[in-house]
């Protein structure tokens, strides 16, 4: 049974959005507060399930859902499992994280992040050349000149080192920082978990401030080095497939 829940897809920041998905904004579902810390839970992405792409065999891949929203808390540093009950209400069913005091990650942490349109660029459509870089360079000192203006291209932003390669993921088999993880539904009233059925990996969120994520960093910080943030800090969804329950967590490299 295959690992991932959809082909892969490079998420950016976009003019606008054709099909309605965006990063940040604020929390909009009730529920939607860390049971933890009682902050609102951080909306990275809010996803239209109407979306075409996003159906197998001719049927939705997320049901009767109208949109998919991705939370976490990170003051709290949670190992997080949510459903969305209704359109406008989630339930949190589990969360293992813990109070890391109130200026974790940073002082001043905000509330929301700013609420900006994305895009999704299929991962088989990156150019040859920046196919090369991408298999090749990693590991690497200096990215060589061929492929490299491709690549900068389909990154949206300019890349020097190996380090510089990553990109936020929504299905396929990203990278993981610390690798696969095998994880059961906690929705004890769902048959996936009753037959301990693995989830399905969904999104790989990276910190990133330059594009509105100051998720551990903010962006006067990468300003004050010089552009350079830790690229390697992820927020990592699985999604159930049979009852849709959603689990949130961060790994870093």
């Amino acid at each position: 049974m295959a690992y991932q829940i959809l082909p892969g897809y490079q998420v950016r920041l976009a003019k606008r959005s054709p099909h309605d998905h965006w990063q940040g904004g604020a929390a909009y579902h009730q529920g939607a507060v860390c049971p933890i810390c009682d902050r609102p839970l951080l909306l990275l992405w809010d996803l239209a399930c109407s979306d075409p792409r996003f159906a197998v065999g001719g049927r939705p891949l997320f049901k009767n859902l109208e949109r998919l929203p991705l939370y976490y808390c990170w003051t709290c540093s949670a190992e997080m499992d949510y459903r969305i009950v209704t359109p406008n209400r989630i339930k949190v069913l589990k969360n293992q994280g813990e109070f890391q005091g109130k200026h974790f990650p940073y002082k001043n942490y905000p509330l929301q992040f700013p609420r900006r349109p994305i895009e999704l660029n299929r991962l088989i459509e990156m150019p040859e050349a920046a196919q090369k870089i991408v298999s090749s360079c990693f590991g690497c000192d200096r990215i060589p000149a061929s492929g490299k203006k491709a690549l900068e291209k389909w990154l949206g932003r300019k890349v020097k080192f190996a380090f510089d390669i990553w990109w936020h993921q929504l299905g396929g088999l990203p990278w993981l920082a610390q690798g696969p993880e095998r994880i059961v539904c906690p929705n004890k009233q769902c048959s996936w978990s009753h037959r301990g059925w693995a989830m399905k990996i969904l999104a790989v969120v990276m910190n990133d401030p330059p594009s509105g994520l100051p998720m551990v960093e903010t962006i006067e910080e990468v300003k004050k080095d010089h552009g350079h943030f830790n690229n390697q800090v992820q927020v990592i969804f699985h999604v159930c497939r049979g009852c849709l329950t959603l689990h949130a967590a961060n790994r870093c490299g």
